[in-house]
């Protein structure tokens, strides 16, 4: 478990096997260490769903302006639901 998240998150440079053998020693339950890891994660979220208009304008072959006008449009800023509720799929 520790090894496939470590690949999905691209987690280079971490000790697997120091941390393997930590969470034996110390006999960290399964559920614990599902916890430990989803939390990690969130450490990742800003770098993971953060897109560059440059980058989809390629991707899609449409203007960099027609990319930006389109995630600005979908887009909320990582801290956007601090200060208001945001109900985007609710027009009632």
């Amino acid at each position: 478990m520790v090894r496939t998240y470590n690949e999905l998150f691209e987690c280079v440079g971490e000790d697997e096997d120091e941390f393997i053998e930590d969470m034996k020693r110390t006999g960290v339950p399964v559920e614990e260490l599902k916890f430990l890891l989803i939390t990690h994660s969130d450490l990742r979220l800003k770098e993971m769903f953060t897109f560059a208009a440059n980058e989809v304008s390629h991707e899609l072959k449409v203007s960099e302006n027609v990319a930006k006008l389109v995630l600005d449009s979908v887009s909320l800023s990582f801290g956007d639901c601090l200060t208001s509720i945001i109900f985007p799929f609710n027009d009632n």
